[in-house]
């Protein structure tokens, strides 16, 4: 082995990423494969002391390893896999995956996005059809699998009746090549395709998709199954519920994965558990929806994900 003294292997492996040491175990066969005296490669057990030496216990038990459904073997997860999701664990929350025609990044600032109306729509935000429909953001990089999650979302512009979804997603890859002009909870016509994404790691909950209604403080989710009447049009009244309305605000979210909820912060004040039931892989996600130009009361309208401390009384 190149290194055999922990003294040696480990203040080395200190100053690589895991990009490093995945290019590591690929250019170099001694490092890239394990010989028969070790369980893992060189650089996958880099990887390991990394995540086990470096790691918090919240971020130890955000990222516990998945382990091969064969009782019998003994592989896994990779470490280098799992220490690239450490990094994002500690990396800002973005939206990187943008789907439907109408929103966007604002000024290339992957943290934050828009939406604007269709052509042609009125300035008028009053008349009583409004051209507008949903788009949907996903923080798709950033998988959350077990622990305790929270993120703000600060939305502006709800003045300008510019409509905000936030909450929780499955992870699912590529809809966004997919040139779609609408995607929101209510488009039905997805939900057997959204199915199809499904694998093991989302668990047994069937709750794939909730979202917090910024107009109406509301719950809305779907089990994405067109025949039941899960997908809530008006939403689900929960304790504690508060609508942000016409108000600017931050709305925080608390993903706790050992109680299976989502609890609701309103700048900074507990609303209430929102809903309960929830298990498996989530990602943060928002939708939104302009409804006319935002000229009419001004042209800021966004919304912005920043990944937060947990709440003093969640820890």
């Amino acid at each position: 082995m190149l290194f055999s003294n922990d003294d040696i292997l480990f203040p080395v492996a200190s100053f690589l990423d895991s990009k490093a040491i995945l290019n590591l175990a690929l250019t170099c066969k001694g490092c890239g494969i394990a010989e028969e005296t070790f369980r893992w490669s060189l650089a996958e057990e880099l990887a390991r002391r990394l995540i086990l030496e470096l790691s918090s216990e919240s971020e130890k038990k955000a990222l516990p390893r998945y382990l091969c459904p064969n009782p019998c073997c003994d592989c896994g997860e990779s470490w280098i896999g799992l220490l690239r999701e450490l990094e994002l664990l500690r990396s800002p929350l973005t939206f990187d995956q943008l789907i439907g025609d109408r929103v966007e990044h604002v000024d290339g600032d992957l943290a934050c996005i828009t939406s604007s109306p269709p052509p042609g729509s009125s300035c008028n935000p009053f008349e009583d059809e409004w051209p507008g429909y949903p788009n949907t953001a996903i923080c798709s990089d950033h998988v959350m699998r077990s622990g305790k999650h929270y993120a703000t979302f600060s939305m502006k512009g709800c003045r300008n009746f510019c409509y905000y979804w936030p909450g929780i997603i499955r992870p699912i890859q590529g809809w966004d090549k997919l040139g779609l002009e609408v995607f929101g909870m209510g488009d039905v016509s997805a939900h057997e395709y959204l199915q199809a994404e499904r694998t093991e790691r989302w668990g047994d909950s069937d709750v794939h998709w909730c979202t917090f209604d910024q107009w109406q403080g509301s719950c809305n989710w779907t089990d994405w199954n067109a025949e039941s009447q899960s997908t809530i049009g008006d939403g689900i009244q929960w304790s504690g519920m508060e609508a942000f309305e016409f108000d600017d605000g931050e709305l925080g979210l608390l993903l706790d994965l050992d109680s299976g909820t989502l609890t609701a912060y309103k700048n900074g004040r507990r609303l209430g558990i929102m809903k309960d039931g929830l298990s498996g892989e989530y990602c943060w996600t928002t939708s939104i929806m302009a409804h006319f130009n935002p000229g009419y009361f001004g042209n800021e309208q966004s919304i912005r994900i920043t990944r937060g401390k947990l709440p003093l009384a969640s820890t």
